[in-house]
Parts: C-alpha cells; structure tokens; sequence
C-alpha cells in the first residue's frame, strides 16, 4: 500500500511529456497503475549515452493480485515505451520482494545491476589528532620520478 499519492503529484506526472501514468478500474475503484517515463543517460566518457525508458511504479491493490492486471499494466508500459522510440525499459525492485521479482522474470526482464546499500553507525565523537606529514617513497605517481615524463 504505502502512502496516497497527493494530486499534485498525479498531476506533475501527467502534465510531463516524457511520462505516463496508467490506472486500471473496477466499480470506479483503481485496482492498479503503472507510472512508466523515458530517461535520456547523459554523454559521460564511461557510459553510452542513451534514451531508455523507466518502469518507475507498477501497483496492484492487494485482492487484484495474480488476475492479469499487472500484465495488462505492464504491455501497456511496453506499448508506451515503444511509441517513444526506445528500446529498453528497466526498473528497480527491492531484493526482498520476491513477488515483484517473479513477475518481472516471468515477463523476460533479468538482473543487469545491482544497487547495494549498508546502514552506518551512529556518528562517534573524535578526538582531533595531530596531522602529521606522511613521506612516501619515489614512484611513477610522484613527479620527481624518473620514470615519469615531467
């Protein structure tokens, strides 16, 4: 479930040419919806630069589930994707949802990637240090090196 989305929020995404916002209803109730966008991957030098589209949200109300709607949702994302001249579509989805992850397999997505995170401790007070200079042999990263050609 997780929070409502607000009308402005609704309304940014429907009001943004490079994203769509799909519902799917049933007695004038929304059942669920996919929120789908493209992304342009900026011309850095370690990445091609590409346009791709992003499944940014695809949602079924609890009772919906396994009845066709997610798949529904989902060609409808793939449709959207396509009209936008694009070729890829990725998503994210958290490691512990193993519906999700099932789903999305079963439709011929795979792991390209992983996002990995770790949880810090609490900051710990540190007492100030001296710093002291640090002499460090001659190497090829230093510029008094012979084998360095400055």
């Amino acid at each position: 479930e997780g929070p409502a989305r607000t009308e402005e929020s609704i309304s940014a995404i429907i009001s943004d040419e490079n994203a769509d916002l799909f519902v799917t209803e049933t007695n004038n109730q929304i059942i669920g919806f996919v929120h789908v966008l493209t992304r342009q991957a900026p011309p850095v030098p370690i990445m091609v630069s590409r346009r791709y589209a992003v499944l940014e949200n695809l949602a079924i109300r609890e009772g919906y589930r396994r009845l066709g709607v997610g798949t529904s949702l989902l060609k409808r994302a793939h449709q959207w994707a396509l009209s936008r001249k694009v070729s890829q579509i990725e998503s994210n989805v958290w490691e512990f949802n193993e519906e999700a992850i099932t789903f999305y397999r079963k439709h011929g997505y795979t792991t390209t990637r992983r996002w990995i995170s770790r949880r810090l401790p609490q900051l710990i007070p540190i007492t100030p240090v001296q710093r002291t200079a640090l002499r460090m042999p001659q190497g090829p990263w230093l510029p008094n090196h012979p084998h360095n050609p400055d």
